[in-house]
C-alpha cells in the first residue's frame, strides 16, 4: 500500500488548508473593517457635521421622502433616531456621501441636526435608493421570484 493509499484524508492539490492562526488573522481583519466602517455611525450623533465621508453605512427612508422626491441618505444614528418605524431601504456602505437627513428631501427636520444645508450637492443618488436593483430595476429580495 503506497502512503497516499493509506491516508484516510486525501487532500485536493487545489485546496487550500488554513491555519488556526491565519483563520483568527481573517476574522480579526474583517472585524477591524466593520469597525472602521461603523466608527462613525456610532453614538447618538448625526454624521453630517463630519462632512462627506469616507465610508459609511446609510439607509433611504421612503416614509419621509414625498412621492416626486428623490430619496436622499440617512446615517445610522438618523435611521434609530429620526426614522424609527419608517419603511427603510439599506444601502449597504456608500463612499462620500453626507448624511441627508432633515434637508429638502425630507419632510421632516433631523432631532440630532437641526440645522443643516438644504442639498448636499455632492451625494450621488440612483434607483437603489428607492429599493430597486441592478439593470432589471427590481427590489432585493424581490417579491416576485420563485426561489
Amino acid at each position: 500500500m503506497s502512503e497516499s493509499e493509506g491516508n484516510s484524508f486525501n487532500e485536493n492539490e487545489d485546496d487550500h488548508v488554513v491555519g488556526l492562526v491565519e483563520y483568527i488573522n481573517g476574522q480579526n481583519a474583517e472585524i477591524e473593517q466593520a469597525n472602521l466602517i461603523l466608527e462613525a455611525s456610532e453614538g447618538d450623533s448625526c454624521t453630517y457635521s463630519m462632512g462627506y465621508m469616507k465610508r459609511q453605512a446609510l439607509y433611504a427612508c421612503l416614509t419621509c421622502t414625498e412621492k416626486d422626491k428623490e430619496p436622499g441618505a440617512i446615517c445610522l444614528p438618523c435611521m434609530y433616531q429620526c426614522h424609527d418605524n419608517h419603511d427603510l431601504v439599506e444601502l449597504w456602505t456608500k463612499r462620500n456621501y453626507r448624511c441627508d437627513c432633515g434637508n429638502d428631501k425630507f419632510t421632516s427636520q433631523c432631532q440630532l441636526e437641526p440645522v443643516k444645508l438644504e442639498t448636499n450637492d455632492l451625494n450621488i443618488y440612483n434607483q437603489n435608493f428607492k429599493g430597486l436593483y441592478c439593470i432589471c430595476q427590481r427590489p432585493y429580495p424581490d417579491p416576485d421570484s420563485e426561489n
